[in-house]
């Protein structure tokens, strides 16, 4: 893992960080990766010094309607207040992706067709399967959310655009005491398939065969940075895709990122195929 050690360079991002992302953490030791550093007004700075200790002041938020990253700040008790459902945020610089991510306790699909609000919608809200847990923690987390021209999810085909993807490489999942940042190194569209379906990825084996598949299937249009080709991937890893399903075409378009930053250092799991745990200080990531 690559750590910002100099003292100036330090001294210089911290002084980037927004109070609204001060607010936002918790005393933590820092994971820091590439992905850090950005000067964009809408991407919070995600470096904080190993001896730092930040004080968390109530939170500001309006809810549900009125809530968004754009602060660096996102209040869950406000959240929760009004769907308890409602565990992260993911926010996705450059485009309106700036949304909550839900999790239903009793139904897969339940947010395919209502929001946030649980009122009925058809385009629905952000959500992952049950087949996934709500802490981030596992190998590959899938967030849903409708696609096509009008759905939720209509601005992830931007990065279909060469362009667009070279210069944009981050998103950012907003969680109750912890900011996690992931560097996006995939994006491409695919006929409608369940990953956690497909692949049993509780397991080593598993997870290994899903990244074999990943960088030999040829894909439509598939974008995929230099740095990140195959062999950067293990199953040590935590990635998320961000996947648009279009119903009408059969197809879904999907980002995926990798996990480069931890801040409150809560990510790390355990295989049912070995015995042992790690943490992301383990792994090294382009």
């Amino acid at each position: 893992m690559k750590k910002i050690t100099d003292k100036k360079e330090a001294e210089s991002i911290n002084k980037k960080m927004t109070a609204g992302m001060l607010a936002s953490m918790m005393a933590v030791s820092v994971l820091l990766l590439t992905a850090c550093g950005k000067t964009d007004t809408d991407t919070p700075a995600a470096f904080v010094g190993e001896n730092d200790t930040i004080s968390t002041p109530e939170p500001i938020g309006a809810g549900i309607d009125e809530e968004s990253a754009k602060d660096a700040n996102i209040n869950f008790n406000a959240l929760k207040e009004e769907n308890d459902e409602i565990f992260a945020w993911l926010q996705v610089p450059k485009t309106d992706i700036d949304k909550p991510v839900l999790q239903s306790f009793t139904d897969n699909y339940f947010y395919k067709t209502h929001n946030a609000h649980k009122e009925e919608d058809k385009e629905g809200a952000l959500y992952i399967e049950q087949a996934n847990v709500n802490d981030m923690c596992d190998f590959l987390t899938v967030i849903n959310g409708k696609g096509g021209k009008e759905g939720i999810f209509k601005d992830l085909y931007r990065f279909a655009d060469t362009d667009f993807f070279n210069e944009n490489d981050t998103f950012y999942i907003y969680m109750d005491g912890n900011l996690l940042t992931y560097t996006i190194f995939a994006s491409y569209s695919e006929d409608v398939r369940d990953y956690l379906v497909s692949y049993d990825l509780t397991t080593e084996k598993g997870c290994n065969e899903f990244i074999k598949d990943l960088y030999n299937i040829n894909r439509m249009g598939m974008n995929i940075r230099d740095e990140w080709e195959e062999g950067a991937i293990s199953p040590y890893h935590f990635l998320t895709a961000l996947i648009a399903g279009d119903d009408k075409e059969n197809t879904q378009y999907v980002v995926i990122g990798c996990l480069t930053n931890d801040a409150a250092g809560k990510i790390d799991r355990q295989f049912a195929d070995y015995s042992y745990d790690w943490d992301i200080n383990s792994v090294s990531t382009p």
